[in-house]
Order: structure tokens, then sequence, then C-alpha cells
């Protein structure tokens, strides 16, 4: 198989907004570390596919066509073949357009950068194509703990030990010879650590940092973010989450860099060397339009507009000065990129959470799938059916920041899962 990879900066400059906690004043006042675009390209035979990692909140569902359509003009991918993939940083730029004015404002200079620089690394990534060995390996890490704790069938925004998790870390090294090229590695958990005012890309920056100095010679480290709607970093004091810390950012990142460099030199595990005769690249992309409760009455947005706290309010004057353009459903795509019988990334758009991560990968214990998530836009959160009843953010608090007209209706799991089933047999 043929490989490439390409890396930019994309570190927004100061006073631009960052996005993912609830503040209106929330703006760059500077770079605590920077962040990046990193392009794998593959090709085997053929057939080829893109992937393409961000230190951003995530890929908005226009940005995510404007890529595509430009990657696809220059180059000639068609849509299935790239996979734009967010790490979900909440110390980034606003990249989402379907998000609350309160959680980031969008800044079109920065965006006008930001696509210049992933275009670069598309470039370079294609301009650095060779033949190289990929290797495929399982570790672990134990940053990420389940936060929805319920007490007495409600949930509670408090460390559940005993809660769903996916502590796996998968890894794909592609190596050159005896030197590693690229480093694809993912993990389950909210890059939400810490609230500052200053730019980072959280753990997983520090955690591709650790894993490119490890393995030297120029590597460089992709990091996918899977389905962690549910999942945060264990800053935990007594029975209750407590603020984040740059020596946690540090802490965390270590741990899982180290968790992948380890596996990578054999310290921890064996890789498993894929045979060139199986690979085959093979793409689909499927999408589709998930329902809500329907959309809310006129005067119902009235009276949140008047006494709702900020939030509330601005979203109940978005939804009135839009309601006759509002849908009564939310977009989400999934998408599929294997490199042979027995691996493949099924990536979704949305703030999944993990349980469907978990429900892919137990699908067929003999395979192995990256869940990705916050890939190819972010719709917003993906609940269970079960998270209806018992309610709390993911649910129901979260709606609003991603301009949901209402709440999704509770058959989302059924048509999410029926999607994953069908997706994973084509």
């Amino acid at each position: 198989m043929l490989a490439g990879v390409g890396k930019r900066i994309i570190t927004p400059s100061a006073g631009v907004d960052l996005a993912g906690f609830g503040r209106l004043d929330r703006k760059n006042i500077g770079v605590h570390d920077d962040l990046y675009v990193n392009a794998l390209a593959l090709q085997q035979d053929e057939k080829r596919t893109l992937i393409i990692c961000a230190d951003i909140i995530g890929f908005g569902f226009d940005l995510t066509q404007k890529i595509k359509k430009d990657i696809n003009c220059k180059y000639g991918f068609n849509e299935d073949e790239i996979l734009l993939s967010a790490s979900h940083t909440h110390s980034g730029p606003q990249t989402l357009e379907n998000m609350l004015v309160t959680l980031g404002k969008w800044n079109e200079d920065y965006i006008g950068h930001f696509l210049s620089c992933v275009m670069s690394s598309v470039e370079s990534a294609l301009k650095s194509m060779e033949e190289v060995d990929i290797y495929l390996g399982k570790t672990q890490c134990n940053i990420g703990i389940n936060r929805r704790l319920i007490k007495d069938g409600k949930a509670n925004f408090q460390p559940n030990e005993e809660g769903a998790a996916d502590k796996s870390v998968t890894v794909l090294k592609l190596m050159k010879g005896d030197t590693t090229k690229a480093v694809l590695f993912s993990y389950a958990c909210h890059p939400s650590t810490i609230g500052d005012d200053f730019v980072s890309a959280d753990y997983p920056g520090v955690a591709k940092k650790v894993v490119e100095y490890d393995l030297g010679k120029g590597a460089v480290a992709l990091f996918m973010q899977e389905c962690c709607g549910n999942i945060r970093v264990r800053t935990i004091k007594g029975n209750d989450f407590r603020g984040g810390t740059w020596k946690d950012v540090r802490e965390f990142g270590i741990e899982l860099g180290a968790a992948v460099s380890k596996l990578c030199s054999g310290e921890n595990g064996e890789m498993k060397k894929l045979d060139k005769n199986d690979l085959k690249i093979s793409t689909a992309i499927m999408h589709m339009q998930l329902p809500t409760r329907g959309k809310p009455q006129k005067e119902g947005l009235e009276k949140v507009k008047n006494s709702g706290n900020i939030h509330e309010q601005l979203w109940a004057e978005r939804m009135l000065n839009d309601y006759a353009n509002l849908n009564d459903t939310v977009p989400f795509t999934i998408q599929r990129i294997a490199l042979n019988n027995d691996f493949s990334i099924i990536a979704m758009s949305g703030e999944v959470c993990v349980e469907y991560g978990l429900y892919l990968k137990n699908m067929d214990a003999g395979k192995t799938i990256i869940s990705a998530a916050y890939s190819n836009g972010v719709s917003g959160y993906i609940p269970t059916e079960e998270m209806f009843e018992q309610g709390g953010y993911e649910p129901d608090g979260s709606t609003i920041y991603y301009l949901y007209p209402s709440q999704l209706d509770n058959s989302v799991e059924k048509i999410v899962k029926d999607a994953l089933n069908k997706i994973v047999s084509k």
C-alpha cells in the first residue's frame, strides 16, 4: 500500500472566539500549545482514500461539504473517500455553523486560513506517497470515565465508575523500512479538561507529541476521537468532577501517548502486520435525517425568550427568527473506510455516546473497528433510548446549544443502529 502524510499548524490568532464552553466572552488571549491538521493519504491499486484529522471542535456540515468539494475538484477524490475527523478540543476556534453563539462565534478570516491549511496538508500527503508496511494493534488507557451517574432513575453530571466506558486504544502504524512514517490512534474521551482562554489541543495534542517524540525521524501522529458523548477525563474530587488544570492536560496526554508509543515499540504487546495480499481499500457513506419531537410552539418560544437564561433566550430568539424554515429533523452521516476484511473505521457525525462505539466493536470480536465520532459534521448528541428516560445533559440540556428545535425522538437509537448494521455489512 502507498501512503503519504501532511501536517500543518492551524492555531488561530489572538481575539478569535474559542468553542466548547458556554461563555460569550471566551476569546483567545494566548497559545498554550499549537493546533494541527494532519492528512493521511492511502492508495491500494487504483483505490485511494484520505483521512484528515484536526485539533478542532468539529467540522461543520457546510465546512465538510466545502472541503470535500475542493478536494474532489483538485484531486478527484469522491465524497466517500474523504474522512474529516475532529479531536473535539474545547480550546480551539469555532468551526461548527450549527452551534449557539454562546459557544463561540464563527470567524470568517480564520475559516479561510483553516481551509488553506487543510488543502496544503492534503497536497503534502499526496506528494509524499510511498510504499509502506502497515501494522495494527490495540492497547488500553484509563483516563476517561462515564459522566452520567444514575440516582433514582435520573442522570446526574457526576463520575460513574460503573458506567459504560471504552478504555481501548486502537493503533495503526505505517512503516517505511525501519522508520515510522505515521501513526493513527484513537480513544474515547472528551478533550474538555480545561476551560481557560488559551488555545490548546488538550490531552490529544500532548499524546501526539509524545508519540512523535518517542518514534522520531519525522513520524506524524494522527488522533481520532471515538464515541465519547458521555465520557470525560478523570478530574475527580470526592463524588464530583473538579475543574481541570494544565497539569491534568499534560498528565492525561502523557498517559495516552505512552500507551501508544509502548505498543508501537513492542514494549506493550505486539502489533500485527497486515498482509499486503489482503489489503483492499473500500469506502461507503450514508446520509440520513434523525427525527426530533417536532417544532416548538411560538407561544412557548416567546415565553423562553422572555424568562429563560441567556442561552435559552438566544436559542428561542434564533428559533423564532428562523421559524418558517425550521426542520423537525437533524442531519446525520455514517462513513466506512476499510483496509481489509478485518479492519475498518466507522465514522459518525455527532457527539455519539459511548454505547454506540461499544455496540460496533462487539459486532464481531475477530474484527477491529475504530468507532470515530465528530466526523464529517457534528449533529449534536446522539443518546441511547434509555438516556431519554433518565434525562440529563446529553438528551435534554445539550439540545439548545446545537440549535435543535426540540429533543431528538427516542427512536434514534434503533435508527442509528440499523444504519450501522447496514454499513458494516457493505
